[in-house]
């Protein structure tokens, strides 16, 4: 095999794992509600007011 075969499929393959890693990082991450803090909760009542 030639050697700029192997550097292409390195290439691929680290972008490859950059994107899975951060999409399965992403979904890992736990989605915020903005009322759930209440420190949020109570800026957004008082700005309601």
């Amino acid at each position: 095999m030639p050697q700029e075969f192997w550097i292409k499929i390195t290439a691929i393959g680290l972008i490859a794992a950059g994107l899975i890693a951060t999409l399965v990082w992403e979904l890992r991450k736990p989605k915020r509600d903005p009322n759930e803090n209440p420190d949020t909760k109570r800026m957004n009542d008082m700005l309601k007011d």
